[in-house]
């Protein structure tokens, strides 16, 4: 019987990387995605900067677009820019960019197959057995679970991550020729989606578009959809190239329980969304780095296993979730009260720049707002006064 190190269950961002990684340091690992690649990957497609650091050189040609400019809306009008000198983002195709994940990982020796869903998964006290849905069983020291926000192995090891998720519906379209999102822009939206917000992301040749909320799912999303496309772009309906929806992870302000002693999960498998911005690849690349080096340190014998795992994700994210989480429920449920916060005080917004460069924490953005946040919103309310008078 074969007994590889590591089986990777997903080859999405965190999967790969965590494939990758390891395999890179000698280890033997074999992933696998219920997908062939490359597959669609319904996501807007966003990195934050501070992901460019965490990516291989060899991915870097993926990117389509480097954003400098967010537009931001209240119901599709009453308009604002924010323009950063250094970047903010970054806009890949995910079908391309995670299928040049998974071949980095192939590249740095990790098997790859695809095709076959995983049918159950077991431990004993020498290895993880992974049953596929041909009947095959594939054997390990430890399994990395980053198969999704439905994540069969996240539910084996915490029953609470079937909890109901958030949404999001998403569409492509072709870029129009009049009032188009500019290269290096994107557009967001509050107020049109009751509880969440609207986007469109900049991509070669066309637009990303979609809408996303962390209240339960309207009765009916598309209508959602269609109010924020005739709210926000000059694009009719049955313009739209593809249509898709699919769930965010429910976002827990603690983090739940991550690894036993053979398994463990990583990215929307493990919950890991930035419950403000709605981010989700940086932190499934995150924790898959965090995961390989977990699991190379227990095949090593320095630690004893990957019980480990779990406190060190809390230690890195849970206190930032916490406080993000307190940032989402102002701006999701009161998203006037926040436009015109934005609009009183500009200077905040380079501030969650800050954050999506890794420069600023939430907690320091909190720490202004309750020490400067009375005085900013003054002058700022004071200078519109200004400009409506004169």
């Amino acid at each position: 019987m074969t007994v590889y190190d590591a089986i990777v269950v997903g080859m999405g961002p965190g999967g790969s990387t965590a494939a990758r990684l390891m395999a890179a340091t000698g280890f033997r690992v074999l992933g696998v995605d219920k997908a062939g690649f490359p597959r669609y990957k319904p996501c807007g497609g966003g990195l934050s900067a501070r992901t460019l650091p965490h990516l291989p050189e060899e991915i870097r040609p993926q990117i389509e677009a480097t954003i400098h400019n967010l537009r931001f809306t209240f119901r599709g009008t009453r308009s604002m820019n924010y323009r950063s000198p250094k970047p903010v983002a970054y806009m890949v195709r995910r079908p391309l960019f995670d299928q040049a994940l998974a071949d980095a990982a192939a590249q740095a020796g990790a098997t790859i197959e695809y095709g076959q869903e995983v049918r159950r998964v077991s431990e004993t006290a020498s290895y993880a057995e992974v049953e596929m849905e041909n009947g095959v069983c594939h054997h390990a020291r430890f399994v990395i679970g980053a198969d999704g926000a439905n994540s069969r192995i996240g539910r084996q090891l915490d029953p609470r991550s079937a909890a109901r998720p958030a949404w999001s519906l998403e569409a492509e379209a072709p870029r129009p020729t009049v009032g188009s999102t500019a290269e290096d822009e994107v557009w967001l939206d509050l107020g049109t989606v009751p509880g969440g917000y609207g986007w469109s992301f900049p991509k070669a040749g066309h637009l990303s578009i979609g809408v996303a909320g962390f209240s339960p799912v309207p009765s009916n999303p598309r209508a959602t959809l269609a109010a924020y496309l005739k709210a926000q772009q000059p694009i009719a309906p049955d313009s739209v190239l593809t249509l898709h929806s699919h769930p965010i992870p429910a976002v827990s302000t603690a983090l739940r329980r991550l690894a036993s002693d053979r398994l463990l999960v990583v990215g929307d498998a493990a919950h890991l969304v930035d419950p403000f911005f709605g981010e989700g690849i940086y932190y499934a690349i995150r924790s898959g780095e965090i995961a390989s080096q977990s699991v190379a340190a227990a095949l090593r014998g320095e630690t004893d296993g990957v019980a480990g795992y779990t406190d060190r994700i809390k230690a890195q994210f849970e206190e930032e979730f916490r406080l993000a989480t307190k940032l989402a429920t102002i701006a999701y449920r009161l998203p006037f009260l926040w436009y015109l916060a934005m609009k009183a005080w500009p200077e905040m917004t380079e501030e969650f720049y800050l954050v999506l460069r890794s420069e600023r924490t939430y907690r320091q953005i909190i720490d202004k707002l309750r020490a400067e946040g009375g005085r900013y919103l003054v002058a700022g309310l004071r200078r519109r006064v200004k400009q409506m008078i004169l």
